[in-house]
């Protein structure tokens, strides 16, 4: 029995040794490459044992090495972008209280840092200093290594609140990879092409993935998606086949035009997570790209992975995309307040039981307790459940996210998914690119702010007013050139509703 990820790793090495494993645009390195130089890192990690290991990333393929590095030496990852504040660094320093942290190049004000916090800082480079790889260390190593043991730790985008630190196990990611391939029968021919930053949690799946099936990944560039035509120029001179990107991604290229011009000419199948992706966006890749496989996935950053996949498999007739299936091992509910499963049109709280939850917060086991709950269905014996915060509206037996539960408002005696609102828009009209719901408590009022071709805000409220009882119709329609949004690429509500307060304030709203 497996349980660590070194055993399918070191399988695969032994299966593909000089197959090239991962690459960028100017470096590329084999499967038995990445081994060694892995485990020669680790060489100079060994002081410590099941310890954060902060890792400063940018979209240089050398980085999965150090995480590689940071995994065979019994540590866990937690990838950082190299970009990230110093202020903000202190403060996840402060959090792992983290005595290492590595880096392709390191940084004259970071290595300073760390010489007054008494860190250890190591580079890349320090790999080729005549390091011999100890062998019986690293079995000494690996046989103390227990399933439940932590893998990496990423932190959440904070969209929600301060951002947490999740921890993934050995076992919840394994778990996830045998599942995500029964279902998906990925190749060792395929080519995985990584879009999101390593810090994102969606970066793991490309990681793993491509390293369980023996596949290729391949880094894009970060000028691509400034340049689409480089994009896919990008692609098919990789030969492309796998694309697990985020919503922000695939509605990058919908938006550009650039799929009437020129297509990827390998891809099987497209992933895509993190937010609603509309279907006016869908259906610009599905126009120009028929063949091939579309799935919408879903799990929130406590799961490892995802929990739920619904493949497109027809367009005719879908207003919005449901959650759709749930992956082998693990189990979705939603829960009405008195714990009861919905029915048919009611809504509820999505809760997630399984093999793929991860093992809470990093330092925080009071937020932990408070997310990571007994199934409420009964108490006979511990059954830890995550309770996720997001609503679900079941219709004809599926189930469609509706938003969340921080966003529900009680207005004129009814209770309100702003988010629904929202949706609402996007089913009847592919005019609005965004759009977001906020509540001006002051005034008592539901305000719309859009972004997208301007609308007559009649047209709109009679929009909605075919699709939403009268109390959920908002009072007033902002349009503003381009929502606020965070670094995932995700509309930033916090900010938006600032933006509106600011508006407020100064005069510049009018009343509808």
């Amino acid at each position: 029995m497996n349980i660590n990820i070194l055993d399918y790793f070191e399988a695969t090495v032994k299966k593909h040794p000089q197959k090239i494993a991962i690459m960028d645009h100017c470096q590329a390195y084999s499967y038995s490459q990445v081994m060694e130089m892995s485990k020669k890192m680790a060489m100079l990690l060994m002081n410590k044992k099941k310890s954060p290991i902060l890792v400063l990333c940018n979209r240089d393929v050398r980085c999965l090495i150090l995480f590689w590095g940071v995994i065979y030496s019994g540590n866990f990852y937690v990838p950082i972008d190299e970009k990230v504040p110093l202020k903000r660094l202190k403060h996840m320093v402060d959090h792992t209280n983290a005595k290492i942290i590595v880096s392709i190049k390191g940084c004259k004000e970071i290595d300073e840092y760390c010489c007054t916090r008494d860190i250890k800082s190591i580079h890349f480079s320090q790999i080729y200093e005549g390091i011999k790889i100890d062998e019986k260390k690293l079995l000494c190593v690996y046989e103390n290594m227990l399933d439940i043991d932590p893998l990496y730790m990423v932190y959440t985008s904070g969209s929600t609140g301060k951002p947490k630190g999740v921890l993934k196990t050995q076992k919840s990611v394994l778990n996830f990879l045998y599942s995500f391939q029964k279902v998906f029968s990925l190749r060792e021919q395929d080519v995985f092409a990584n879009q999101v930053s390593f810090d994102f949690d969606v970066a793991a799946k490309d990681i793993f993935l491509s390293m369980y099936v023996g596949a290729t990944l391949v880094i894009i560039p970060k000028q691509c998606f400034m340049v689409p035509k480089e994009l896919i120029i990008f692609l098919n001179k990789h030969k492309v086949t796998i694309l697990i990107w985020s919503v922000a991604a695939i509605r990058y290229v919908a938006s550009s035009g650039i799929l009437a011009k020129e297509k990827p000419e390998f891809l099987r199948k497209v992933f895509f997570s993190g937010e609603v992706l509309q279907m006016h966006e869908l259906k610009e890749w599905i126009m120009y790209l028929e063949n091939i496989d579309y799935i919408n996935l879903y799990a929130p950053t406590e799961v490892t992975g995802n929990c739920m996949y619904y493949i497109v498999d027809q367009m005719h007739g879908l207003k919005r995309l449901p959650l759709g299936l749930v992956f082998p091992n693990m189990e979705v509910m939603v829960l009405k307040e008195d714990y009861q499963k919905v029915k048919e049109n009611e809504i509820g709280e999505i809760y997630i039981r399984g093999a793929f939850l991860s093992q809470g917060y990093y330092q925080d086991l009071e937020r932990t307790k408070k997310s990571f709950v007994q199934n409420p269905l009964h108490h006979d014996y511990l059954d830890v459940v995550y309770k996720t915060g997001d609503l679900a509206r079941q219709v004809e037996g599926q189930l469609y996210f509706i938003g969340r539960v921080d966003h529900q408002i009680k207005h004129m005696g009814y209770r309100i998914e702003l988010e629904e609102i929202e949706q609402a828009l996007y089913t009847q009209t592919s005019q609005v690119n965004r759009c977001c719901a906020i509540y001006d408590v002051e005034k008592n009022k539901i305000i719309l702010i859009l972004q997208g071709e301007f609308i007559k805000n009649k047209k709109i409220r009679s929009i909605l007013s075919n699709v939403l009882p009268k109390y959920m119709i908002p009072h007033q329609y902002i349009w503003l050139d381009k929502l606020p949004e965070n670094i995932r690429g995700k509309l930033d509500r916090k900010k938006t509703m600032e933006q509106y307060l600011k508006m407020k304030n100064s005069g510049e709203l009018y009343a509808e």
